[in-house]
């Protein structure tokens, strides 16, 4: 079975006005900020998936990401091929969220700390993660590769995979994953591949990136995802696909982890 962990449903956007391109027949906005139930399953069945982790744009209207995850738990009943992930803002009633996402049948958490503007030494966020490790929901949080003016002034709110491993050891139970795989420093990959409760997901990496981490970390920690709409299944997939693993090191990365992980 093969599961891409990493996919948006419902409509986001950069600004609230759509950006116009007189240059092109399209505006990139209306392609690469809104999908719903029958687009996903459309791009599905072109790249020979199975199932799809889904959750809600960045954007929510009243902060909360109440109206935005019920049009997850409305599509995934709709499609059963969809598993349903909440999205939260631990700045905004993050905790009574998660609890009546999880009675309406949550397999999972996404989280995006630029987005909503947090760091990931947030209290609020800590309560978030042990009530996610009490339920075994596993966490996926978007991470990236911090150009060097953010760095130089200090932004919190950008992740990058070496901020995972505080969390990964004050709740070591929890399964963490690293969005986007993340861009690691050697000595970054080093501590990390000590850590086995943290997992890293494919989507928008580079061929180079994903080899390493599946070298450093082993298949077995790593889950095929595609950050649809923004990026195509079928194109996310080809990067697994043609990687120098074995077709069962190549079954654990598609799919067979994402099963573990979530009890399928």
């Amino acid at each position: 079975m093969i599961i891409d962990f990493h996919n948006h449903i419902g409509k986001g956007g950069r600004t609230d006005e759509p950006v116009k391109h007189p240059q092109t027949m399209f505006n990139p906005d209306e392609l690469l900020f809104k999908q719903f139930g029958k687009d996903i399953i459309e791009k599905m069945d072109a790249a020979g998936i199975e199932k799809s982790v889904t959750f809600p744009f960045g954007r929510s209207k009243d902060g909360t990401f109440r109206k935005e995850n019920d049009l997850i738990f409305d599509t995934c009943d709709e499609h059963p091929r969809l598993l349903a992930f909440c999205r939260l803002n631990p700045k905004n009633k993050g905790v009574g969220e998660l609890k009546r996402c999880i009675k309406k049948g949550a397999l999972g958490i996404k989280l995006h700390p630029r987005t909503q503007a947090f760091g990931l030494d947030d209290p609020r966020l800590y309560n978030i993660l042990h009530i996610a490790e009490e339920e075994r929901m596993p966490v996926l949080i978007h991470s990236e590769y911090i150009p060097s003016e953010e760095r130089l002034r200090g932004d919190v709110s950008f992740t990058t995979p070496v901020k995972f491993i505080p969390l990964a050891r004050q709740f070591p139970k929890l399964k963490l994953i690293v969005g986007h795989l993340g861009r690691h420093e050697d000595r970054t990959r080093e501590k990390l591949r000590n850590i086995p409760n943290v997992y890293f997901e494919t989507s928008t990496a580079v061929h180079a990136d994903i080899l390493i981490a599946a070298a450093a970390y082993g298949p077995e920690r790593i889950l095929f995802g595609s950050d649809s709409p923004f990026s195509h299944p079928s194109v996310e997939r080809m990067k697994i696909d043609i990687l120098p693993l074995d077709k069962d090191e190549k079954e654990l990365i598609l799919g067979g982890n994402a099963r573990r992980l979530l009890n399928l």
